[in-house]
């Protein structure tokens, strides 16, 4: 089963990365999406760590996982 991810990296006030995923989005993003989005979590100030409100977005990529389970416990 695969399953798909944005993850979105920002910084805060002293530059300290902090990683935002998206565990279902939809099937077609585009990367100006992914930038609009982006862009108002920034400006929404409704984030922040542990140095602060995050200041930036840093970069952003859609992660995909293969995975295959082993019946084990099927009789």
């Amino acid at each position: 089963m695969k399953t798909r991810k944005i993850k979105m990296q920002f910084a805060d006030m002293k530059d300290s990365p902090k990683m935002l995923t998206v565990d279902y989005p939809k099937e077609e993003i585009e990367t100006d999406e992914v930038k609009a989005a982006m862009d108002e979590i920034v400006a929404s100030k409704v984030l922040s760590g542990k140095e602060g409100q995050i200041q930036k977005s840093i970069k952003a990529y859609e992660e995909i996982v293969d995975r295959n389970e082993y019946m084990i416990n099927q009789e």
